[in-house]
């Protein structure tokens, strides 16, 4: 039996044999960082003096995102800044888990974004991470915008990406919590990646039980999880389908509901599905593996790795024109 590549790059993973030692944030207004210099790894001193802000990538409950470069290395960043305030009294709060999850996946998978290093200046923790050039809510906007169409070589990329990612995150004993589209981010290389740890959990036993995350897009038991069974990562698997939906038609399945219609859908209606008379067999049974109502039935991150619709397109390259095309677009149209 022939693996296919997606499947080759998941057993290249390596998790830690221990866990890592609960991190001592003792940051500081510089860091040292290794990036790529021609090639070759080296080290440099990033002062937040030497920073110069660019232009907003986005905001969040838990922070803002601005763009920042650093003259010696050349080099721009992704700086998440989070208020330390907030963190200063409870290093166990969800304000820091970003960091604390950055740093236990210690940029051990492709799938994830890149970490770098941090810094605490002007009232501010900086997490410091690879910068990508446009988040799939914004692409996916503009791809609708120029009347143009998601192609399924496309979304079996991005499926095959957010997969690894889930895959990784499981083997590393935390779950996301909050996949949806403005948390996973793509360049121009083609590369897709999942961010922002904001709101993940380390669990306990394979589960999690607080109930964190965007409503839109969480399946029934985190609505109303049983506090003693509390729920799986699976539930980042029905986030997933809600949010391939929501980028392979440009509308969300729930757009339009109040907080009770959304609640009573998700309960009480069959799960969202994919049109079958424009969407492929192998598409819309993947879709439908996501979101099963039942976590016990519904497929995991391993198994849908593995799906069909991965592997059907494993050995076909991602069509750069296409994704440089809509970035152009994203970029040409920063936030304010």
């Amino acid at each position: 039996m022939v693996k296919n590549k997606s499947n080759q790059n998941l057993e290249k993973i390596k998790i830690p044999s221990t866990p890592l030692p609960e991190p001592q944030f003792n940051l500081s207004r510089e860091c040292t960082v290794v990036l790529d210099s021609n090639g070759q790894p080296k080290e440099f001193l990033i002062k937040y003096d030497d920073l110069a802000k660019q232009n907003l990538l986005g905001s969040g409950q838990f922070g803002t995102v601005t763009k920042m470069f650093h003259k010696e290395s050349n080099m721009n960043f992704a700086a998440k800044a989070i208020n330390y305030d907030l963190t200063r009294d409870n290093q166990d709060n969800h304000y820091l888990m970003d960091l604390k999850a950055s740093l236990k996946f210690a940029n051990q998978c492709q799938h994830l974004i890149r970490f770098y290093g941090a810094l605490n200046a002007e009232g501010y923790i900086w997490i410091l991470t690879e910068i990508m050039d446009a988040s799939m809510d914004r692409f996916y906007q503009k791809v609708f915008k120029k009347n143009l169409q998601m192609t399924e070589l496309f979304l079996s990329k991005l499926a095959c990406s957010v997969m690894g990612a889930l895959v990784f995150m499981k083997q590393s004993d935390v779950m996301h919590r909050d996949i949806k589209p403005s948390n996973i981010l793509l360049n121009y290389k083609g590369e897709i990646k999942v961010c922002d740890f904001s709101i993940s959990g380390f669990v306990v036993d394979s589960v999690c039980r607080s109930v964190l995350g965007c409503r839109k897009y969480m399946p029934p038991e985190k609505m109303q999880p049983n506090q003693s069974k509390g729920y799986n990562s699976k539930t980042d698997v029905w986030s997933f389908g809600i949010s391939l939906i929501e980028i392979a038609t440009g509308i969300h399945p729930f757009e339009g509901l109040n907080d009770l219609q959304l609640i009573q859908t998700i309960f009480y209606d069959p799960p969202p599905k994919l049109d079958e008379t424009k969407f492929s067999p192998d598409l819309c049974r993947f879709v439908d593996k996501c979101l099963i109502k039942m976590p016990d039935d519904r497929s995991t991150c391993e198994s849908l790795s593995e799906n069909e619709f991965i592997r059907k397109f494993s050995n076909t390259p991602i069509d750069l024109g296409f994704i440089k095309t809509i970035i152009d677009e994203v970029v040409n149209d920063p936030l304010e």
